[in-house]
């Protein structure tokens, strides 16, 4: 499977306890990559946006604009850990 210029693409990656503090970190290594580009063909990208989101709290925000990096934390408190496995059977509705 490929891709053709200028299509665009989405992916995850989930940084979790002591490991969540460091996503700024990885959102500019994502970021400088693009320049060197990935696989053995080199393939460049451009990182446009990185969204934090929050599954537990329902709750997302931007921490990547294409230039800068926000370092944010998207609290979980106790509440939103008990109340997820009832969202989880309502399709987190």
């Amino acid at each position: 499977m490929g891709y053709a210029p200028g299509e665009k693409m989405r992916f995850g990656f989930t940084g979790v306890g002591r490991t969540a503090g460091f996503i700024p970190y990885y959102v500019d290594a994502f970021s400088r990559i693009s320049d060197e580009g990935v696989g053995h063909l080199r393939v460049r990208y451009r990182l446009e946006r990185v969204v934090a989101r929050n599954q537990l709290a329902g709750t997302q925000e931007e921490i990547f604009d294409g230039e800068v990096v926000k370092n944010r934390t998207l609290a979980t408190v106790w509440e939103n850990a008990v109340s997820a496995p009832r969202r989880m059977e309502n399709g987190f509705g």
